[in-house]
């Protein structure tokens, strides 16, 4: 999970929570170049984190507990702009994988709304 909690991404997530929710193409087009690039990167690390989940190379649960919240916030933001990109290069599987993995989180959530961690875990004691 480190490889996913670089600069370049953690940059990008302080871009889009600046951004309106459902940016477009215009909005993420007049960025900065440099924040851009942020954006895009921060895309293909959700992208990389839904092709992991799909094939159990890590679990839904971890990705959640790392990254639940950041996730919908990132789909809430980008979807818009996700689907506008879909629509100028005529391809629908453009960042498939981060709508994907957005869309799990969401039914998680739906079924079991979010506890956190101090809460939910504030009795566990250190194994022996």
């Amino acid at each position: 999970m480190q490889s996913s909690q670089s600069p370049q991404v953690l940059r990008a997530v302080l871009i889009i929570d600046h951004l309106p929710d459902t940016a477009g193409k215009a909005e993420i087009d007049a960025l900065p170049k440099s924040d851009q690039a942020d954006v895009i990167a921060l895309l293909a690390t959700w992208e990389g984190l839904g092709i992991l989940v799909f094939n159990h190379e890590i679990s839904l649960q971890m990705v959640d507990d790392f990254y639940s919240g950041t996730i919908a916030q990132s789909w809430r933001k980008l979807q818009r702009y996700v689907e506008e990109l879909r629509e100028v290069s005529s391809r629908p599987t453009d960042w498939e994988w981060f709508q994907w993995l957005a869309e799990r989180m969401q039914e998680e959530e739906s079924a079991r709304p979010p506890v956190p961690a101090h809460l939910q875990h504030r009795n566990w004691k250190r194994p022996s």
